[in-house]
């Protein structure tokens, strides 16, 4: 079954929303699966809730409370395009994560990365 990548272009496109200070998230009560924007110039995809994207301090506050999710933060934007570039729908599903409520609940997906840029 083939796993088709995000790719270059798409993921430069993401990019370039990104930087624009565009969002990528759902926006609503409690959990609200994953998401990436730009904060103090890194490029962040973390776990979103209540519709809040969160900055690396913030990341970092919840983690020294045990609190906190998924978050990774890219401080150069191509190693953030090359991480995305080799992302694919099945990577970016969760279905690694050991908490099954996560897995595949609001990921991001082409699709999603798709209707982001329309």
């Amino acid at each position: 079954m083939p796993n088709p990548t995000v790719g270059a272009a798409l993921a430069n496109a993401v990019a370039d929303r990104l930087q624009a200070g565009r969002a990528l998230c759902f926006s609503h009560p409690e959990y609200c699966g994953m998401g990436l924007h730009c904060a103090d110039g890194l490029f962040i995809y973390c776990e979103v809730t209540d519709g809040e994207l969160l900055t690396q301090s913030q990341y970092l506050r919840r983690k020294t409370d045990g609190e906190a999710g998924e978050f990774l933060a890219f401080a150069e934007r191509d190693q953030f395009v090359a991480w995305l570039a080799g992302q694919s729908d099945l990577s970016l599903s969760g279905l690694d994560l050991p908490q099954e409520w996560l897995r595949a609940n609001q990921r991001l997906s082409l699709a999603r990365l798709r209707a982001f840029l329309d």
